[in-house]
């Protein structure tokens, strides 16, 4: 189970390209682990026999996934500036 849980009361702008890539970096590694238990959840649910459920659980994990092919080709294109 995800251990990061955290009020997102501080300022995530970043001041530098540095501090900016640094962010983008946490965040695809933050996102990657909440797509893996969302996998894993939805996986639990189609055990259980809960099928529709265990569909829409998977379906919140692709998006994750796309989320952050999105952010490693911003990481990409970043390295390439």
């Amino acid at each position: 189970m995800h251990e990061g849980h955290h009020s997102c009361d501080h300022e995530h702008s970043g001041d530098s390209p540095e501090m900016r890539r640094a962010l983008l970096e946490y965040l695809l590694g933050h996102n990657r682990s909440h797509a893996r238990e969302l996998q894993e959840l939805g996986e639990k649910f189609e055990k259980a026999g809960s099928t529709e459920t265990a569909a829409a659980v998977r379906e919140s994990a692709a998006g994750f996934d796309r989320g952050n092919a999105a952010l490693e080709r911003a990481l990409a294109a970043l390295k390439g500036d």
